[in-house]
């Protein structure tokens, strides 16, 4: 999942500890630098890539989650290119993670 528009002094640890509390457990979470962005400008807002057991999907979509503004979305993979190589689904062919 991609969470932006957060405060740019959140930080991952903010986030672990505010999705605990609501009893959401979190596989990571990873900032995301804006592309572009010199290392001298501040950003109005940040992302973070956010990985969570399936089970907790709509927990963290909702828009009681997150403070106003807050947006939550999938996040979207860059395309495998060259010797990359995608990562097999269980037998089953579910996911059980969100990221």
């Amino acid at each position: 999942m991609f969470v932006s528009r957060l405060d740019p002094n959140t930080t991952t640890d903010i986030v672990q500890e505010h999705l605990a509390t609501n009893g959401i457990k979190v596989l990571s979470c990873f900032k995301i630098t804006p592309k572009g962005l010199e290392d001298s400008k501040t950003p109005r807002f940040i992302g973070m890539r956010l990985c969570v057991p399936f089970s907790y999907t709509d927990a963290v979509y909702s828009p009681e989650m997150w403070p106003d503004g807050v947006i939550v979305r999938p996040w979207v993979f860059e395309p495998v290119t060259g010797e990359q190589q995608l990562q097999p689904e269980d037998s089953s062919g579910n996911n059980e993670e969100n990221c």
